[in-house]
C-alpha cells in the first residue's frame, strides 16, 4: 500500500494571469483533441488540432475575465473556475474565501506571468 503523501509534496498550484493564455488554451486543447466526441464534433484530425487551440481560448479567456484560472509552475495543466451566476473577480474572491485561503494567491507565483 502507497502510504499517504503530504499536503505539499504535490506540485505548487498558482493563479494564472493573461500572459499565458495562449499556452493554457494549447494544454486543454491537447487535452481534449482525441476524445471520442471531439472526433465526432470536428472528424478531421488536422482541423482539431488547429480549431481546438482557438476554441479553448475563449474559455481561458472568459476564466480570466470573471473566474479563477489556476495552473502549475510549469503551465502544463489548467482548471477554469468560474462562479455560478453573473460572476466577477469579487466572485473569484469569494471563491478563495470559501476554499479557505481568503485574499491570498493559491501556491507561489510564477515568474513572467
Amino acid at each position: 500500500m502507497t502510504p499517504p503523501r503530504p499536503p505539499d509534496a504535490g506540485p505548487a498550484v498558482v493563479i494564472a494571469d493573461g500572459t499565458c493564455a495562449g499556452v493554457l488554451s494549447q494544454v486543454i486543447a491537447d487535452a481534449f483533441v482525441d476524445l471520442a466526441v471531439s472526433r465526432w464534433l470536428v472528424p478531421d484530425p488536422a482541423a482539431r488540432r488547429r480549431i481546438f487551440p482557438g476554441y479553448f481560448r475563449l474559455s481561458v479567456e472568459h476564466a480570466l475575465a470573471g473566474g479563477i484560472v489556476c495552473t502549475t509552475p510549469g503551465q502544463d495543466s489548467v482548471a477554469l473556475w468560474l462562479p455560478v451566476g453573473g460572476g466577477t473577480r469579487a466572485s473569484a474572491r469569494g471563491l478563495r474565501r470559501a476554499a479557505g485561503r481568503g485574499d491570498r494567491p493559491v501556491g507561489r507565483p510564477v515568474p513572467g506571468l
